[in-house]
């Protein structure tokens, strides 16, 4: 895993997570497929039994609440077989339970059976979303129904925050 993060001026703060598939570090090899991945030797795979693919989680440090959030996303998916059932999603959760659970670039891509596509794509959460004592943003690929694999590789993640 490669971290960075970046004060761009007082109102905004930039933080950035590549998850490199071929690291150990991820700890997530239930879901670790080794061969045909996009780059690398190693992807993450989910089918519906499975359920989840290899993600991020971050905790909002009481610093960076109460500030708007955009959640930059971009990774390799690919979906075995078509329709596409598996899906690529920020969850925002609170104390309370679930906030947000919104997908990152399902619709309108243009899947062919397994091949792999690039995303590219970015969310904006109101600054009343991160107003509780715990708030822990993820990026996951998740699949629920469908008997083929999902897939994601090169998973990268920057959230800027702002005033």
């Amino acid at each position: 895993m490669v971290a960075s993060c970046k004060k761009e001026a007082e109102e905004s703060i930039e933080i950035t997570q590549n998850l490199d598939m071929d690291s150990r570090i991820l700890n997530f090899d239930n879901t670790r497929v080794e061969g045909d991945a996009a780059q690398g030797n190693f992807y993450s795979s989910a089918d519906s039994t499975k359920g989840f693919t290899i993600g991020y989680s971050y905790i909002v440090p009481d610093s960076l609440k109460n500030k708007k959030v955009k959640i930059y996303v971009s990774a390799m998916l690919r979906e075995k077989e078509l329709p596409q059932q598996g899906d690529l999603v920020v969850v925002i959760n609170s104390s309370k339970g679930n906030i947000a659970w919104q997908s990152i670039g399902r619709f309108g891509l243009k899947m062919a059976p397994n091949k792999w596509i690039k995303v590219n794509d970015s969310l904006e959460f109101s600054a009343d979303k991160f107003n509780d004592p715990k708030i822990e943003i993820g990026v996951i690929g998740t699949k629920s129904q469908g008997g083929d694999a999902f897939d994601v590789d090169d998973l990268r993640v920057k959230f800027k925050f702002i005033k």
